[in-house]
């Protein structure tokens, strides 16, 4: 089961995730979940259409951590995007959304 399609399988709440692709046939997530404790997980994927995002991905390969290193690593997505398709904006809105779910 995938922890993208499936997240409750693995004991997870997908949050959300932020896309630095253009959109093309192609993906490239940051997603964000939150476990059964209360802990943010956060993985990157990319790839074109046919592969399913995260597919590979375990719950024990997913990144942990508090709010300020999930920050840390999409501040340095952001400022290494390649085309720019994520703005100030979208990254600030959704890292609002991540801070809402971890209150509950």
């Amino acid at each position: 089961m995938s922890l993208f399609y499936s997240p409750e399988d693995h004991g997870l709440t997908l949050v959300g995730e932020l896309d630095f692709s253009s959109g093309s046939y192609e993906f490239d997530y940051t997603a964000v979940w939150i476990d059964a404790e209360g802990n943010l997980k956060w993985a990157d994927d990319s790839g074109c259409s046919c592969p399913s995002p995260f597919e590979t991905h375990t719950p024990e390969s997913l990144e942990h951590g508090p709010v300020d290193r999930l920050r840390e690593h999409l501040e340095s997505r952001y400022r290494d995007q390649y085309g720019g398709y994520v703005t100030r904006e979208a990254l600030e809105r959704f890292m609002t959304t991540v801070r809402e779910a971890l209150r509950g």
